[in-house]
């Protein structure tokens, strides 16, 4: 494994941990701020680990199955 596939796992790593992190604290009270939130934390990993998850949208995109 590469440095940078190390950067991009602690990334996802981060990220994920953030995201329910903020749902377990704030449980109590969830609504579309803190929905909006956690959107934007995975959006901004995703366009900063590009790549991968590029592909990956690509053939989540392809299945006419999963999403018509």
């Amino acid at each position: 494994m590469t440095i940078i596939g190390m950067m991009r796992g602690m990334r996802e790593v981060k990220a994920g941990v953030q995201v329910g992190l903020d749902y377990k604290l704030n449980w109590h009270r969830i609504d579309a701020e803190i929905h909006y939130r956690n959107a934007k934390r995975l959006y901004d990993m995703m366009v900063v680990n590009g790549g991968p998850f590029i592909k990956i949208g690509q053939a989540v995109g392809q299945m006419d199955t999963l999403l018509p």
